[in-house]
């Protein structure tokens, strides 16, 4: 399989990883829990808050999962194997750093603290039960990668009997 076609197939991966995380975030808020990236990356580009804003966070939500679905999927590729687990491990490692980075939103963006209240490194911003949220999001959202790419690129095969083995 030609190389772009993993990438493609990174990117999806990337992709329903966040469909997943944006759905927790909607079930978290519907339980009346403040928890969501969308409407903090939409008023980074538009400056205020509204439906619109919230769009154009999805939106953008989708885009930086496919992209770090590709970054997984060139650590899959150069760990020499793919799968639900190692994109835990993998995960671990994005959840520091995108923990880490949350602590310079308020000096960059245009409605964080006035409108919008700071994340706080690992979402601390939240209490406890944001920087959990947080955490276990990153973690299923390694999970998903990894077992969406795995299972993308790796041709099934029906052996003698009948059993499905799956090739590199």
């Amino acid at each position: 399989m030609a190389w772009g076609m993993y990438l493609s197939r990174a990117f999806l991966a990337g992709v329903l990883g966040a469909a997943v995380l944006s759905l927790v975030a909607f079930v978290a808020r519907a339980l009346g829990f403040p928890f969501g990236f969308e409407m903090l990356l939409g008023s980074w580009v538009t400056g205020s808050v509204g439906y619109v804003t919230w769009l154009v966070g999805l939106v953008l939500h989708f885009v930086i999962g496919g992209l770090l679905g590709v970054v997984y999927a060139i650590l899959f590729r150069w760990l020499g194997f793919a799968g639900a687990r190692v994109g835990v491990l993998i995960s671990v490692v994005h959840l520091m750093v995108a923990g880490f980075l949350l602590s310079g939103i308020p000096p960059l963006h245009p409605t964080v603290p006035e409108v919008i209240a700071p994340p706080g490194v690992f979402m601390s911003g939240l209490g406890p039960l944001g920087v959990a949220l947080f955490v276990i999001a990153h973690i299923v959202f390694g999970a998903i990668v990894g077992g969406a790419y795995r299972r993308s690129t790796y041709a099934r095969v029906v052996t003698v009997r009948q059993r499905v083995t799956s090739y590199p």
